[in-house]
């Protein structure tokens, strides 16, 4: 059985290492080996993007030209089981391009 607590305490410190710049192993291992992530279009990515553990990684690399800080406010957390949702709002600040 999962312990709600334990996935919740991860899923935030996942945050915290893209806070603080995570990459290579140290992102690779907040991921299972099978992940797909979906990245809807956006202003860094207008196509958005489906990426495998490789691809995640190497976008994590491509990111930290781009963006000199992420900053992640927790507003709500709710843990079940092995779910977990962070409620966020996205406040993009970079000069467009």
């Amino acid at each position: 059985m999962t312990d709600p607590a334990e996935n919740l305490r991860r899923a935030r410190e996942y945050l915290a290492a893209i806070e603080a710049g995570a990459r290579g192993d140290a992102l690779r291992a907040f991921y299972a080996p099978d992940v797909v992530q979906v990245e809807f279009p956006n202003r860094l990515t207008p196509k958005g993007a489906t990426r495998r553990i490789e691809d995640i990684l190497a976008a994590a690399e491509r990111g930290r030209e781009v963006l000199s800080t992420q900053h992640f406010e927790e507003r709500n957390a709710v843990a079940e089981g092995d779910r977990v949702a962070l409620e966020q709002r996205n406040y993009d600040c970079f000069e467009p391009w």
